[in-house]
């Protein structure tokens, strides 16, 4: 069996790096290729055709691949976003470049396409977490917390981490690591503000070791659609690091708080403003004994999804 992924060739995609590796341990030869690639591909040579729906692929591709009975598989990792992201998902759920499997984030993702008229099989693969956040685990087990908070992520205006971070340390007297670029905007605001260090764009393996020098993650996501559905891959990762998390309140922590065995891990306010010393302090202490979140090892959330079990055994290969 041979696999061909495409990819807008802009977002990172920590899932597509876990898939080829999967994938090698059945001796599932796989490529990878941007959108604008796929009109140089020999569709003869591959089984599948693996697209991570940024957006379609072009007619001309599709009749393509389905005049060499290549399947296709379109992945939803997220909703559309904004302007129009409603509409935006409503026209992906009518295109008449149709899947032969489908692939979700989770139910909540898949809700908000329409599938009157589809019935392909679908699946649902959540984020997972690299190795190296286990490995940096071990390594700083014992090692001196150089932070007591830090946040990964997005720092963009809409995120407003300024104005949350102003809010946490109005409160408790602390230290703040910041992972990621801020907007200059944002940039401008975060630098009156006390004890916050930035790092800027870092290469994603220093990421793990950069999340363990710290007490204490910050989960901090716009209630509003479509983040408030999504998996927060840094709340896993926080997790996997054996690090206790605060998060505002929103409509996926508050499920995933029910339905995971890490609630004690994870603190839920209405506002980083009602964090206190006591709440900061306890979890201070508890920051090295944690449980550690083997099951979103990629290998496991890849596993558990069954789409390669379904491959697999469906998938006849001449």
């Amino acid at each position: 069996m041979k696999i061909i992924f495409c990819h807008t060739g802009r977002a990172l995609l920590p899932e597509l790096f876990a898939y080829t590796k999967f994938a090698s341990l059945y001796g599932i030869s796989c490529d990878v290729v941007s959108y604008n690639e796929l009109s140089k591909v020999s569709f003869s040579e591959y089984d599948i055709l693996w697209n991570f729906m940024g957006r379609d692929v072009s007619f001309y591709d599709y009749i393509k691949l389905k005049k060499n009975n290549c399947l296709y598989i379109k992945e939803f990792a997220s909703c559309s976003v904004k302007p129009f992201p409603k509409l935006k998902n409503f026209i992906k759920s009518f295109s008449l470049k149709k899947a032969d499997i489908e692939i979700y984030l989770n139910p909540l993702i898949e809700s908000e396409f329409v599938k009157l008229f589809s019935k392909v099989p679908s699946f649902y693969r959540d984020m997972g977490v690299s190795d190296s956040f286990f490995a940096a685990r071990e390594l700083h087990s014992s090692a001196p917390k150089n932070y007591d908070f830090v946040y990964v992520g997005a720092m963009d205006d809409s995120r407003r981490i300024s104005t949350e971070l102003a809010k946490l340390v109005d409160k408790v007297e602390c230290s703040v690591l910041l992972v990621g670029e801020p907007s200059l905007s944002e940039k401008s605001k975060l630098k009156d503000l006390p004890n916050v260090t930035i790092t800027g764009r870092v290469p994603y393996e220093e990421v793990p070791n950069l999340l363990a020098s710290a007490h204490i993650g910050l989960n901090i996501i716009p209630d509003e659609y479509p983040y408030n559905i999504q998996t927060s891959t840094k709340l896993i990762e926080y997790l996997a690091l054996g690090i206790p998390v605060i998060s505002n309140s929103y409509r996926w922590i508050n499920e995933f708080v029910v339905q995971k065995e890490f609630s004690d891990s994870i603190s839920i306010v209405d506002s980083f403003s009602d964090v206190n010393k006591i709440m900061f302090e306890e979890l201070k202490k508890s920051s090295r004994s944690e449980p550690v979140l083997y099951q979103k090892t990629w290998d496991e959330v890849i596993k558990e999804s069954g789409i390669f079990q379904y491959l697999i055994a469906n998938i006849v290969v001449d």
